[in-house]
């Protein structure tokens, strides 16, 4: 399993092992009205809103949703970078949910990826972009996969997203709306020894989150979207499940695999796999290029 727990200011949580198939409730991904967001109809990833300020939760919904979700509110609570949480080993994507995509080292010379992370949205031109952070995690040998729902359109931000209907079609008179002030932004031009020309942000921590929620009716927003209100859906998100492994872990797996079950059997409970919730806090502020977590998506998940 990756040694590294923190890198540019992300958290990383190891939630233990991912051996056996975890089997989520149809409702997981056939629900409507939960964990709303309003989004871009030609790009899902390009969020403008939620439907509520609360944080997301996913519970049953992921293998070991109780601590998941400890995880991403506490990060909510206290703000800065984003926070992940993964399965070491993970082997087995939740029934019902497919691959999304996959990263790894390689050979040393040419970066392996598939999926989402050879799309343009795992490509923009930041000095760091996410698909950088996670190969600065993982070990040499080690292969990071992302899994979605079936069918569902994933992110590198580390986000699955379906599509429910037109903003137009829908009842929704308000969205939840976020923004950081200029006080709460870190700059720097300078990462270890290499020194940048643009300048590279980061999100200090907070105490009050509420503070920087917003709710706003949609009949104001003509001056906040980026688009007309006509090209905005409804869409629903689901935080995806990620899983790192290495060559022979399946093997590994086959000798004790009983002793993963608490992990992945859908009782919900994954406390004792997970290596706690210090991964939550968000450390020292560093330089992240403020693309990354604005473009990306990272804000507030």
């Amino acid at each position: 399993m990756p040694t590294a727990t923190e890198f540019l200011g992300y958290q990383f949580t190891n939630l233990g092992p991912l051996t056996i198939t975890h089997s989520p409730l149809p409702s997981c991904t056939t629900a409507t009205t939960n964990n709303i967001e309003f989004a871009k109809a030609t790009n899902p990833t390009a969020v403008f809103g939620w439907e509520s300020c609360s944080a997301t939760t996913m519970g049953k919904c992921h293998p070991s949703g109780s601590q998941h979700d400890k995880i991403r509110s506490q990060a909510l609570k206290t703000g800065g970078m984003a926070v992940f949480d993964y399965f070491s080993p993970g082997l087995v994507c939740p029934q019902g949910w497919t691959t999304a995509g996959k990263l790894a080292h390689g050979d040393g010379s040419t970066i392996t990826r598939e999926g989402v992370f050879t799309t343009d949205d795992a490509t923009p031109s930041y000095p760091f972009r996410m698909d950088e952070v996670w190969l600065n995690v993982l070990e040499p040998d080690e292969t990071l996969a992302v899994c979605c729902p079936s069918g569902w359109t994933a992110g590198i931000a580390g986000i699955c997203q379906s599509s429910i209907m037109p903003l137009a079609s829908a009842t929704y008179t308000e969205f939840c709306r976020r923004q950081l002030p200029a006080s709460l932004i870190a700059t720097a031009y300078t990462v270890g020894t290499s020194v940048y020309s643009d300048p590279i942000r980061s999100i200090r921590t907070w105490d009050n989150p509420e503070d920087y929620e917003t709710t706003v009716p949609f009949a104001t927003v003509n001056s906040m979207f980026p688009v007309d209100v006509d090209e905005v859906i409804v869409q629903r998100k689901l935080h995806a499940v990620h899983m790192v492994y290495k060559e022979g872990d399946s093997k590994e797996a086959d000798k004790t695999g009983s002793a993963t079950d608490s992990a992945s059997s859908g009782s919900d409970d994954g406390e004792s796999a997970a290596s706690g919730l210090d991964g939550a806090r968000v450390g020292p502020i560093v330089a992240v290029v403020v693309g990354v977590f604005i473009g990306a998506g990272l804000l507030f998940y």
